[in-house]
């Protein structure tokens, strides 16, 4: 509904268990942590190679920005566009 309207959605999730994953290309940008970013992009890796991988499996699926949360307090910004 928020995209039909024109505006931009932006998904953090508490329980990423919980998203219906039909709804991602519609979002804007996502905020997850390494766990919820390989659930959601269906990648199995650790890590930063992991992040990027998953980062890179949620642009394909039509997301413009993911940024990742890494456990050492950084994240990883992604951003299509």
């Amino acid at each position: 509904m928020a995209r039909r309207c024109g505006l931009r959605c932006v998904l953090d999730p508490s329980f990423a268990d919980r998203i219906d994953l039909r709804c991602l290309p519609g979002l804007y940008a996502v905020t997850l942590n390494p766990e919820e970013a390989r659930r959601l992009a269906g990648t199995g890796s650790d890590g930063i190679e992991g992040a990027r991988k998953a980062a890179q499996a949620l642009a394909d699926q039509g997301i413009a920005v993911m940024c990742i949360k890494l456990s050492d307090g950084s994240c990883l910004l992604r951003h299509e566009g």
